[in-house]
């Protein structure tokens, strides 16, 4: 998809910036050509939550810019140094109209961001931290490869503690093996 914006302006931010703070207005659809975003937001007693990563090769801020409410729901954080195209609507129906690849990669993102939205739903509604690791298991091909505990506990909208117990409940009924941050399901 970057060929086709290479035209555009690229933006560099330094791991730590926040690029765009919750309740700010989206203006742009941002495309990653480079480094790792992640939108988070805190509770009230400060604590992060992170809702999603976003890596090279992916867009942020495509549902926000067509919507009714353009405010972005949490702070967009470079997790990492990155390189960034930041299109405008009007760019981004420019070239939707005069290259059918990128309107077809672009539709692309947005159901991938959907379907994404619809698996975090998901996941909140099994109020079983077991059955929230099982159901990520299943709908990953029986594996997960996890960054650390706290992001795969915040991934899966529980405490770091709770998750670790669940996993090692879960590894001692010889439901999943961990290794090498990874968990997979033992086949039966």
């Amino acid at each position: 998809m970057f060929e086709e914006l290479e035209k555009y302006k690229l933006t560099k931010y330094k791991s730590g910036t926040i690029i765009f703070d919750e309740g700010s207005t989206c203006n742009v659809v941002s495309f990653v050509k480079k480094g790792c975003i992640k939108i988070v937001a805190y509770t009230n007693n400060g604590d992060e939550i992170l809702y999603n990563r976003i890596h090279s090769g992916d867009c942020f801020g495509e549902s926000l810019l067509f919507s009714n409410n353009q405010i972005y729901q949490g702070d967009v954080i470079a997790e990492e140094d990155c390189e960034l195209y930041q299109l405008t609507k009007s760019e981004i129906l420019d070239l939707m109209q005069k290259d059918q690849k990128f309107l077809i990669n672009y539709l692309s993102k947005i159901s991938e961001s959907n379907k994404n939205a619809r698996t975090s739903i998901k996941i909140l509604t099994f109020k079983c931290v077991e059955d929230r690791i099982l159901y990520s298991l299943n709908i990953s091909q029986g594996k997960i490869t996890y960054k650390s505990i706290s992001d795969l506990a915040k991934k899966l909208f529980v405490s770091r503690e709770s998750l670790s117990r669940s996993l090692h409940k879960l590894e001692n009924g010889g439901i999943i093996k961990i290794s090498n941050k990874n968990i997979k399901l033992v086949d039966n």
